[in-house]
């Protein structure tokens, strides 16, 4: 046991050597857990921040200026007044996303009971920012109207109501903070497949994989010391990651136990390091390798949370993505970092996580055992 443990220290430590010796893949790693994360937070904000906005105010009463002037930044621009025959030469030009129309008698109708509509027009190109931009309109005019109600009419029948909106975990629902977290684990993965993967396929491409045959070593030694040393890696530049970027970059209050969070990755780096080896027997060149791990990445990022909500998917897709690996991994980092969940609250992702893994280093030693027998 001293000797199979020291022939997987030993390789281990040269597959860290040889990391450090590629300056090229540091750079790349480096990069992505720091200026990727940040690209992505940033970029990838679907919130609706400086909509542009016009409007056909046809009624101008107190109660559409009030709704005019609380059409602001940040999630709008300042309203542009238009002509009624203006509005599908700016929707078609892409100049406004948003155009509402405040009809004439609008204050009167709506203060004698009568039926009282506006007319929101809206460049549905991009999709989220439509429905999104819309939404926050309809928020703001219900509550505009209410307490123009409530300060002018004192009719029974035009009595309202107060509502109170509490946001848990992310107060001010910073997007960049559920973006950088998703960015995180999306490095992790592609890098915990491609750095065991590229090692094999660069000692094949050279030819040091025939020393490793006449060496008095065990495909299962190569295999774990590659695992170990892959995950020893990307966890190191993970931590850093979380306390550089995602603690002090962009202030994200981690609610439970780094601790926690780092066994739980380091869970999940066992399983998607497996998977790593298992492509690279399938594979001649680095070339291939990345047109496949492209193939089987693709269907697991997009599949894992991160972008689509579990319940927006079709039934058949809920079911594919209890397989992934990452699935399991992004409930687990969520329900840590920020709801604060304990072992006791979130053991069913990491016991996902532990199967997977098992299954996945099962069927890759397999595999690697056989590649390498008939080299």
């Amino acid at each position: 046991m001293n000797i199979f443990l020291k022939h997987i220290f030993v390789l281990g430590l040269k597959e860290i050597k040889s990391f450090f010796n590629d300056k090229v893949f540091v750079i790349f790693v480096v990069w992505a857990f720091t200026l990727n994360i940040i690209i992505a937070a940033d970029a990838g904000d679907l919130d609706v921040k400086n909509a542009a906005i016009a409007v056909v105010n046809e009624d101008n009463s107190p109660i559409s200026r009030n709704i005019i002037n609380s059409l602001r930044q940040p999630r709008f621009q300042d309203p542009v007044l238009i002509q009624f025959n203006k509005i599908d030469t700016v929707l078609d030009s892409g100049k406004y996303v948003f155009v509402l129309v405040i009809p004439e008698n609008f204050e009167s109708n709506l203060l004698s009971g009568k039926k009282a509509e506006l007319q929101l027009n809206i460049d549905a190109t991009a999709v989220s920012q439509a429905y999104l931009g819309s939404s926050y309109i309809k928020i703001i005019i219900d509550n505009e109207i209410s307490n123009y109600l409530k300060n002018y009419v004192k009719d029974q029948k035009f009595s309202t109501f107060n509502q109170v909106i509490r946001v848990k975990y992310n107060e001010n629902r910073r997007s960049d903070w559920f973006m950088s977290l998703s960015e995180l684990i999306m490095m992790g993965t592609i890098l915990s497949v491609m750095l065991p993967a590229v090692a094999l396929i660069r000692e094949k491409e050279s030819g040091t994989i025939e020393h490793l045959l006449v060496m008095p070593v065990t495909p299962q030694e190569i295999m774990l010391s590659k695992i170990w040393s892959s995950s020893f890696i990307i966890l190191t530049f993970a931590i850093a990651s979380v306390f550089l970027i995602i603690k002090w970059h962009y202030g994200v209050k981690i609610q439970g136990s780094l601790f926690l969070f780092f066994i739980g990755f380091l869970i999940f780096q066992f399983s998607i390091t497996s998977l790593g080896i298992a492509i690279a027997t399938f594979v001649n060149n680095t070339a291939e390798l990345a047109l496949l791990t492209v193939l089987i990445m693709m269907p697991m990022v997009f599949l894992s949370g991160a972008f689509t909500p579990t319940e927006s998917m079709a039934p058949i897709m809920q079911k594919i993505m209890f397989l992934s690996p990452l699935k399991h991994c992004m409930d687990f980092a969520y329900g840590v970092a920020f709801r604060g969940a304990t072992i006791f609250e979130i053991w069913k992702p990491i016991f996902a996580m532990i199967i997977s893994g098992v299954i996945l280093f099962t069927l890759s030693s397999l595999r690697f055992n056989s590649w390498f027998n008939n080299k």
